[in-house]
C-alpha cells in the first residue's frame, strides 16, 4: 500500500512539474507574440507588381526597427478593393487608395455611415492612366476605342474603376475585360485584345522595358471639365518611356494616391497612439523615403496637399498640430530677444 501510495505521489509530481513546464512555454511564447505583434500596422497595397506594391516595400523596410513599428504589407487587387478591406479587414490599419476611389464611393451610397470613418493621412504620389495599343492597329485616340476589346485590369483595381470612369465620361462605349495587368499586356501584344488601359505611377519598369521593336505605343487621353474635379493633367514623355511615346510627349490624367485609415479612435486609444506613432516616423523619415533606391514617385509625397472630399486623419492631426507648437516654442520672438538685451 505504501509502494502504492509512493508511486502515485511521483507521478502527480512529476505531472505537476511537466504542467509547470509547458505553462512556462506557453507563457514565453504567449510573450513573443505579443511583442512581435507590437507596433504592427497593417497596410493594403495592391497585386504583386506595379507602384503601389513598392511603395509598401520601401515603407516596411525604412520604418522597421528603431522605430518600434512594424510594417506588414498585405497583396490586394488594388485600390477600390483596399478601400472596402480597410472598412472590414481586422488586421488592416491603413491602405493605399486612389482618391476617385472614394469619390465613386461616396456618389453611390451618400448615406452609408463608414464615409464619415475615412481619412487620409497624407498624399503619396500621383498615379497616371496608361493606355496601351499597337501601332499597326487605328486606336490614335479615346474615340476610337468604341466597340474595342479593351482590358481595365483586376476587378476592383485602380484601373478597373479608374478607366471605366474616363470612358464614360468622354462617351465611349467600349467592350472591357478585366484582367491582371502582365497578361492583358501579353494579351495585346498577341493581338488578343485592342487596347490595355493600366494604372500604375511613372516610370513603370514594366513600360520602361518595352523596345520600340515590340510595335506598341501611348494613346493619348484629354483633359476636360468633366475629369477636372477628380483628376488632374500629366503627361508622359520620351524621358519616361522611350520605346511607347513616338512624338515628345503623350497627354494623359493623374489620380492622387493617399494613406488612408479608418476608424473614429479617442486620443488616447491604442489605435490613436499606433496611427499617430506612424505618422510621426513618417515624417522623421520623409527625406530618406525620398532617397535612392526608394521609389521616385516618393519625390511627390506631401503631408499639405489637401485631398478634396477627404477629411485628415485626427491622429495625423494631433501629431502636426504638436510639430507646429514645438516650431513655435522653439523659435524666440522679437520680444524675447529685446528682454535678453545686448552688451
Amino acid at each position: 500500500m505504501l509502494e502504492y501510495i509512493r508511486r502515485a505521489t511521483i507521478c502527480l509530481i512529476s505531472l505537476v512539474l511537466i504542467m509547470i513546464s509547458f505553462s512556462t512555454v506557453v507563457s514565453a511564447q504567449s510573450s513573443r507574440a505579443i511583442a512581435a505583434n507590437k507596433g504592427r500596422i497593417g497596410l493594403l497595397t495592391a497585386s504583386t507588381t506595379g507602384t503601389y506594391v513598392k511603395i509598401g516595400g520601401d515603407l516596411a523596410r525604412i520604418l522597421d526597427g528603431e522605430s518600434g513599428l512594424r510594417i506588414v504589407p498585405y497583396l490586394s487587387t488594388g485600390s477600390v478593393q483596399n478601400l472596402f478591406d480597410l472598412m472590414s479587414f481586422r488586421n488592416a490599419d491603413i491602405a493605399l487608395v486612389n482618391s476617385d476611389s472614394l469619390t465613386s464611393f461616396k456618389v453611390r451610397n451618400p448615406d452609408d455611415p463608414r464615409v464619415k470613418k475615412l481619412s487620409y493621412i497624407a498624399k503619396v504620389y500621383a498615379s497616371e492612366l496608361h493606355l496601351i495599343a499597337s501601332r499597326n492597329s487605328d486606336i490614335r485616340a479615346v474615340s476610337d476605342l468604341e466597340g474595342r476589346t479593351v482590358t481595365i485590369g483586376q476587378h476592383g483595381s485602380g484601373a478597373w474603376l479608374t478607366a471605366q470612369l474616363v470612358m464614360g465620361t468622354l462617351g465611349v462605349n467600349a467592350n472591357v475585360i478585366e484582367m491582371p495587368d502582365d497578361e492583358a499586356l501579353q494579351a495585346l501584344k498577341d493581338g488578343k485584345v485592342d487596347a490595355n488601359f493600366i494604372l500604375t505611377g511613372k516610370p513603370s519598369g514594366m513600360f520602361q522595358r518595352i523596345s520600340s521593336d515590340e510595335g506598341l505605343m501611348l494613346i493619348g487621353i484629354p483633359f476636360n471639365e468633366a475629369l477636372s474635379g477628380t483628376y488632374r493633367e500629366a503627361q508622359f514623355t520620351t524621358d519616361d518611356y522611350p520605346g511607347l511615346v513616338e512624338d515628345k510627349f503623350v497627354p494623359t490624367i493623374s489620380v492622387d494616391v493617399i494613406l488612408a485609415s479608418y476608424g473614429n479612435y479617442p486620443p488616447g486609444s491604442a489605435k490613436f497612439k499606433l496611427l499617430s506613432d506612424f505618422v510621426s516616423e513618417l515624417n522623421l523619415h520623409i527625406i530618406e523615403l525620398q532617397s535612392p533606391p526608394n521609389h521616385p514617385k516618393w519625390q511627390q509625397f506631401s503631408f499639405s496637399n489637401p485631398i478634396p472630399g477627404w477629411d485628415r486623419s485626427a491622429a495625423a492631426i494631433s501629431v502636426f498640430t504638436a510639430l507646429t507648437q514645438q516650431e513655435e516654442i522653439a523659435q524666440p520672438s522679437v520680444k524675447d530677444i529685446m528682454m535678453l538685451g545686448f552688451e
